[in-house]
């Protein structure tokens, strides 16, 4: 901040009044303030100019960032509908499992469900003959 107090006045009465010593004298101390100033002035233009560049600095790092969360951003755009095709593709084929089951019945009256589940018991029976999934792929075909 700039101390007004050690500003130098000079007045149209000290010019007319003053001796020429007393002028030269007041003359240097303009000059003295004035180089103060200007050095106060360079200072704070020099700091400015540090902020700036921090500022530039910080405006690239941002912009830098936000290219990246578009990159990602158009990723999981393409993510999400790979997605919705995958799910679309499964839920037609769930549709058909499900027409399937209830259009056809399977190994002598049973169901589906109901081989499948005589598989899962037929596979942790040790010694018992397991139902083997080609069998099942045969009979759903």
């Amino acid at each position: 901040m700039v101390d007004e107090s050690k500003n130098i006045e000079l007045t149209e009465d000290d010019l007319e009044n003053k001796s020429k010593g007393q002028l030269i004298k007041m003359a240097g101390q303009l000059r003295d303030r004035r180089n103060d100033l200007n050095q106060m002035a360079s200072e704070r233009a020099s700091s400015r100019d540090d902020l700036n560049a921090k500022t530039r600095e910080k405006v690239d790092e941002a912009q830098e960032h936000r290219e990246k969360r578009d990159e990602l951003n158009e990723q999981v755009q393409e993510h999400k509908e790979s997605r919705n095709e995958l799910n679309a593709e499964a839920n037609k084929l769930f549709d058909r499992v499900e027409k399937l089951k209830s259009d056809m019945e399977l190994d002598e009256g049973k169901d589906l469900e109901e081989l499948e589940e005589r598989s899962l018991i037929d596979s942790s029976d040790d010694g018992a003959e397991q139902t083997d999934s080609s069998d099942v792929e045969s009979i759903v075909e």
